[in-house]
């Protein structure tokens, strides 16, 4: 195990463009911490991590192994090399790997090894985010210990239009609104699961040291200011990279109410109504969608789940391809 041991682990998670980088830029003030790029760990190290090939809730519930084998030690280093500026040390390299011939590298073992990795300075505190770890908040309880796990939240709508920008700028086909609510609906229901501690975006840019202050003095910390930008929010492969350093923007809230249609305004109260209540965001209740627009959306819901099941398959069959061909 390296020397530089973490005492304790913070978790940002959340839905797609919720705010999770600025986050994690904030709480990187705090004393003796060091943040992370997103790892996708818990995701990737998935027996079947092809479910999770999108940022999404899983068709199936991720599956673990408690040994790790040979496969998911090379499938994990490869991915973290590739995506998240990893490099193993050829000591650590060494002993996980006649771990792995021993049969005794255990999955708690590997992934704090592969953390503290990162942590060059010797901090105590790591901060890693990977929105799509909300999906993985059970065996993050089971195999990190002394871990705060926060989860942001943002209204859908303006997370929806961040989101497509991005994915357009990519080239990318954007995402539909039923797509869009489906993934913000999971976040939800597995923050009410796990009784996540949970902040929300449009508070945590009106009043950062506040926010962030009243969920971080659960576990006794504390930050004095918000000056500070740590490095590894992101490395050059993520497209949000430049906007990880730039000054946060106060007035980035409702920009949906100019940029939607009303129609769309209307399919997502039809979506996410009740949780767009439950969490104070306005719903228009005088534009809720009429019989024929219902009609049209459960048909748009089974259009998804098609185009969803055809993309599962195709990643099934590339895997199947690369592993055994």
């Amino acid at each position: 195990m390296n020397k530089n041991k973490i005492e304790n682990f913070i978790f940002i998670v959340g839905s797609p463009r919720s705010g999770t980088t600025l986050l994690q830029r904030i709480i990187g003030n705090i004393e003796e911490s060091f943040t992370m790029p997103e790892t996708h760990i818990f995701n990737v190290m998935a027996e079947n991590y092809y479910y999770a090939i999108r940022s999404n809730k899983p068709i199936q519930q991720l599956k673990y192994q408690k040994l790790i084998s040979f496969l998911t030690y090379t499938r994990v280093i490869n991915f973290l090399k590739k995506n998240a500026n990893f490099v193993l040390n050829q000591k650590t390299k060494k002993n996980l790997e006649n771990k792995i011939k021993k049969k005794n590298l255990k999955l708690e073992y590997f992934i704090n090894t592969i953390f503290n990795e990162y942590n060059d300075l010797g901090e105590k505190i790591c901060i890693e985010k990977t929105p799509s770890h909300i999906f993985c908040v059970k065996t993050i309880r089971e195999t990190i210990k002394n871990n705060l796990i926060l989860a942001i939240i943002r209204d859908p709508r303006d997370a929806f239009l961040s989101f497509n920008k991005m994915l357009i700028r990519q080239k990318k086909k954007p995402r539909s609104i039923y797509e869009f609510s489906t993934i913000w609906n999971s976040v939800i229901t597995e923050i009410e699961k796990h009784n996540l501690n949970y902040l929300k975006y449009e508070n945590l840019i009106d009043e950062p040291l506040i926010t962030i202050n009243q969920l971080l003095d659960k576990k006794g910390l504390k930050i004095n200011s918000i000056e500070k930008i740590p490095k590894n929010l992101s490395t050059e492969k993520e497209v949000w990279k430049k906007n990880a350093y730039e000054e946060i923007i106060k007035d980035n809230v409702n920009k949906y109410k100019n940029e939607l249609s009303l129609k769309e305004i209307k399919e997502f109260n039809y979506y996410c109504l009740d949780n767009l209540k439950k969490f104070h965001y306005e719903t228009f209740d005088s534009v809720l969608p009429s019989f024929p627009h219902r009609l049209y959306y459960n048909f748009l819901k089974i259009k998804y789940r098609l185009t969803l099941f055809k993309e599962l398959s195709k990643s099934i069959f590339n895997f199947v391809i690369k592993r055994y061909v």
